[in-house]
């Protein structure tokens, strides 16, 4: 029952992530479009900036301080290791890793405990 379940669970990971992060994007392009449709005049008067159109639900406020989390992360990470990379290739490569990479390694540790493998890093 740990197996299926477990086997479940990994693409579940995998597929909320990739549903959170369009939604998270989708959602910022909404928010791209109406504040492109207002007017001209309106952008160069004088006002208080407003949140009115932002789109604030919990799952994009999650999703944004995981993202926000992630990028301090890769930046503390550079500066213990004082090593200069590029930030894109940073963050590209760390979500190659935890998304796709991981997963599979979750995968061969499940079927590893269902069939009774034991390897030799353990």
């Amino acid at each position: 029952m740990v197996l299926p379940l477990g086997v479940v669970f990994v693409f579940a990971g995998v597929g909320l992530f990739a549903l959170t992060t369009y939604r998270f994007a989708n959602s910022l392009w909404n928010f791209g479009l109406k504040v492109s449709e207002v007017p001209l005049s309106f952008t160069f008067a004088p006002h208080i900036p407003d949140a009115f159109f932002a789109p604030v639900s919990a799952l994009l406020v999650l999703t944004a301080v995981v993202i926000a989390m992630t990028t301090a992360f890769i930046f503390t990470g550079a500066a213990i290791a004082k090593k200069r990379t590029s930030f894109g290739l940073s963050l590209a490569g760390y979500f190659i890793v935890y998304s796709f990479i991981a997963a599979w390694w979750r995968i061969r540790a499940i079927s590893d405990i269902a069939f009774g493998v034991k390897r030799s890093w353990r």
